[in-house]
């Protein structure tokens, strides 16, 4: 699988596929993270959020280039 700058045609990535057992692994983990965050208090919920908010604005140039690149 590949991520393809669709403007100058340019391979940005590959990626291997997962099998169907790699999969149903992600889907298990992703259900038990759901599971403990709906548990989650609000303020907890918040403070990672914020957190989040940190990261992504310290990593805009980057992630604005990736995104227009995709």
């Amino acid at each position: 699988m590949q991520s393809i700058n669709p403007f100058s045609g340019e391979i940005i990535q590959t990626y291997r596929e997962c099998t169907t057992g790699e999969v149903s692994a992600i889907i298990q983990q992703v259900d038990v993270a759901w599971r403990l965050w709906k548990l989650t208090s609000f303020d907890r919920r918040a403070l990672l959020m914020k957190n989040l908010q940190s990261k992504l604005l310290e990593n805009k140039e980057k992630l604005s280039a990736l995104m227009t690149a995709e």
